[in-house]
Order: structure tokens, then sequence, then C-alpha cells
């Protein structure tokens, strides 16, 4: 199996930084970060990156194109716009840069954009957390901790997706608590950092817990779900 690419997320925001770098996890890549353009010159200059991420907030043409100047060859720059309108990507390109993607971000987004696979199986990160419980494989097990992760996964998911229209915050933290204990109790730890982070922010009355990092916890349990589904049906 080839290595994941090399990737930077230049993001000021905190709590974006927070959310690209869980999904960017959840596809088995450990991004490197830099909050600002210089930052991320000095990045290029240290290390052989096959992807930048560049937000919109930081910078534009001017940083990309110092970015470049650094380090050429393969590198692609990518830019991460708050614009969703349907001729972003083409502008954008057209402007020089490889290819664009909007906020929210998602992992399905990032993924198409980076062109690589889950790489890790999350039955077999069941099987591990199974193995680490009783000390040996469990088959019966894993499949009974999946079908009730499956069960409450998507009861809950439904609570959030109801609070989320209402600004029910306290609802969303109750949810968030739910789907954190779910996670763990499969041993998903991207996952239940996700949901923790939402718990969280929603008991603090946070934005941030009805906006980015809800929709990157539910993003990430939709994936979780739909692998589990996928690997039952095989």
């Amino acid at each position: 199996m080839s290595p994941p690419p090399a990737v930077l997320l230049v993001e000021a925001d905190p709590t974006q930084q927070l959310i690209a770098l869980s999904m960017f996890r959840h596809l088995g890549i450990e991004a490197d970060v830099a909050e600002d353009g210089r930052a991320a010159v000095e990045r290029v200059s240290a290390r052989d990156y096959d992807v930048v991420f560049l937000s919109e907030r930081v910078g534009g043409a001017e940083i990309r194109d110092a970015i470049r100047v650094r380090r050429s060859g393969g590198l692609r720059v990518v830019a991460v716009t708050e614009r969703a309108d349907s001729g972003m990507t083409e502008r954008l390109r057209a402007d020089g840069f490889d290819d664009a993607i909007h906020k929210p971000l998602s992992v399905a987004a990032l993924e198409e954009v980076v062109c690589v696979p889950v790489a890790v199986g999350l039955v077999d990160a069941v099987r591990a957390h199974v193995r680490g419980l009783l000390g040996e494989d469990d088959e019966d097990f894993v499949a009974e901790l999946v079908e009730a992760f499956d069960g409450s996964a998507r009861q809950a998911l439904a609570t959030v997706s109801a609070a989320r229209e209402t600004g029910d915050v306290d609802s969303i933290a109750a949810s968030a608590h739910a789907l954190k204990g779910s996670a763990a109790n499969v041993g998903l730890e991207s996952l239940t950092d996700a949901w923790d982070v939402v718990e969280t922010g929603a008991r603090r009355g946070e934005a941030s817990a009805l906006d980015g990092s809800l929709t990157a916890a539910v993003a990430e349990t939709e994936q979780a779900l739909a692998q589990f589904a996928a690997r039952a049906e095989a």
C-alpha cells in the first residue's frame, strides 16, 4: 500500500483547523498546519508536500505563488473558500489554483481532492478494540457491537437533526454525549473525539456546536454507518 499523501493545511481559524484535521485523520492522513502565509512558505520549504489546502482567509494568489516558488514539481495548491456558487471552482482554476473546495468541509470532498481511500477499515478498528477488551478475537461480539452502534447512532443522529433545526443546544449536547459514548464503545477514537468537541461546544453555548464541528461529526458518523453497512452486505 502506498503511503498517504503529505498534506499542508493553511488555515488561521482554530475551529476550522480542528474540523479539517479530524477529517484528514479519518482518511488516514496526519496533515500539518500553518496559521498564515509566512508559516506556509516555511513549511513548504522544509518538506515535500503533495497538496496544500489554502484558506482564502489566509491569502490568495500571492501566497499560492510564493508556495510554488519554494516547491514546484507535483505540488498542488487547493483553494478553500466560503463561496459555494456554481462557477467558483472554474474561476479559481482559471486564477491558477489546481482545484477548489468550499466550506463547510466534508470528508467526501477532501477525499475526492486528495484521491485516497479511507485508510483504516472501521470494522478492523472494532476488532482491535474487542481484542483489547477480551484478549482474543470474537467475531460474534464484534457484530453485536456494530449492530448496537448502528441502532443508537441512527437514533441520535435523527435527534441531532431535529435539534439543529430548532436551535436546541441542550438536546444537541445530550445527543453528542450519547454518540460519543457509542463511538467509544466500539473503539472509534476519532469519532469519539469529534462528538466530544460538539458536546463541549454545545454546553458552552458556542456557535460551532451548531455549525462546523457538528457538520464534521455528523459526516464522520454517516461515513462509519455506511462502511459498516457495506461490510455487512459484502
